[in-house]
């Protein structure tokens, strides 16, 4: 996962260990978590959670359709 390199070491912390269960997580909510065993070096917080947004199209808009 090149971007999740890219955050970590933007936020200068060690890459965590993705497991499949990371990747599913993704694949099927847009979110998932790393705990701090998750990582190979020790880490200051209890989780890193990463979710992810789809971008938003042009022709989207944030009122609802009326018919």
């Amino acid at each position: 996962m090149p971007v999740l390199h890219e955050l970590c070491q933007a936020l200068d912390l060690s890459r965590p260990v993705v497991l499949e269960k990371h990747v599913r997580e993704l694949d099927q909510f847009s979110h998932t978590a790393f705990k701090p065993r998750d990582f190979m070096e020790p880490v200051l917080f209890d989780r890193f959670e990463i979710e992810i947004f789809p971008e938003k199209k042009e022709h989207e808009s944030f009122l609802p359709r009326t018919y």
